[in-house]
Parts: structure tokens; C-alpha cells; sequence
């Protein structure tokens, strides 16, 4: 146990009990969903919920290594918004309090909100939060994804009843996770 505190070279230490650790990789989650690769535009529909015949949405994120890519940026809707609610720039402010949410104009009837994100991206996560008090189950709720805004693949449909958590897909397995890599001499 004669271990030199000083380095002579190179790391190099006189003595015994000396070993050498290099970091090689961080631990990351596999990328599996690959849906999610090459996305400019963002759309999510609805046609009304359990409650009633009205299109809300709140929020729509867009995480690309771990920043909202989608804040700000520009939201049109297949109807313009009922202006007695928030305008569809709301949806992408990042507040995802359920008061503050977005209405469009045209009820009983499948509506979409579309995000530009100005560019493309693989993202790693899409959120969307529509107004959840009362548990509402929209109908018909589909988010989609496209590189040109034109074809356009569905990436979640999800009928389960609304939460302050939103729903969310990602493109990394949870199942699947690459630990992280070190050299040891």
C-alpha cells in the first residue's frame, strides 16, 4: 500500500494498488421507435370526448435531447380557434395547466392542430395534453408525424381518460436499456 500520490507519466503511480478507469459511453435507453426519426410536423386529432362535442388542447411538446424543439413554434388547426379561449399559440407555450387551453371553432366534428417545428428532427419524446378535468376521453384521438406534411404516421392513438400527465410517446425502449461502457486496466 505504498501508493505514490503524485503521478509520475502518463497516470503512472510507484507502487501497489493502482487501476485505470476510462469512460467509454454514457447509459442511454435503445432508440427502437424509429417512427419518430426525420419529423418536421407534428398533428393531433380529435373529434369531441365523452363530455362533450368541443376540441380543447393545452400542450404539445417535442423533446429532441432533452429540449422542447416545439416551443413557440407556429399552430394551425383544420378550423380556426374559438376566440373566447386561448389562441392556438397556447398550445405549444409550455404551460400545461388545464385552464389554459385552446378550443377550436368547429365542434362535433374530427378537428386537428398541426405544429411546425421549423426543421426536422429525431425526437426522442412527443407529448400532448388536452383538457383533462372530468377525466374526458376524446374520440378519436390520433397524433401523427411528417417530414413534409403531407404523408403523414400515426404515432400514438390513445382513448384513455385524460391526465395532468399527458400522454406520450418516445423513441427509446424502457424495456431496453444500454448500460454504460467503461475500460479498466
Amino acid at each position: 500500500n505504498n501508493v505514490s500520490a503524485t503521478p509520475t507519466s502518463n497516470y503512472a503511480k510507484s507502487g501497489n494498488g493502482y487501476a485505470k478507469i476510462t469512460f467509454l459511453s454514457p447509459q442511454y435507453l435503445e432508440r427502437t421507435n424509429t417512427k419518430l426519426n426525420n419529423v418536421r410536423y407534428i398533428k393531433d386529432c380529435i373529434n369531441g370526448s365523452n363530455i362533450t362535442a368541443n376540441n380543447h388542447w393545452v400542450e404539445l411538446k417535442a423533446i429532441y435531447q432533452g429540449i422542447n424543439v416545439a416551443k413557440n413554434k407556429t399552430v394551425t388547426g383544420t378550423s380556426p380557434y374559438n376566440a373566447s379561449y386561448k389562441p392556438y399559440t397556447a398550445i405549444t407555450d409550455e404551460d400545461i395547466n388545464y385552464a389554459n387551453y385552446s378550443q377550436a371553432s368547429i365542434s362535433g366534428a374530427l378537428q386537428c392542430i398541426t405544429v411546425d417545428l421549423k426543421e426536422s428532427y429525431d425526437l426522442d419524446e412527443i407529448g400532448v395534453w388536452h383538457y383533462w378535468q372530468g377525466g374526458r376521453t376524446y374520440n378519436s384521438n390520433t397524433t401523427y408525424v411528417s417530414s413534409d406534411n403531407t404523408t403523414w404516421t400515426p404515432v400514438m392513438a390513445n382513448t384513455n381518460a385524460e391526465s395532468s400527465e399527458g400522454k406520450v410517446v418516445t423513441a427509446q425502449d424502457p424495456n431496453i436499456t444500454i448500460n454504460p461502457v467503461y475500460n479498466l486496466t
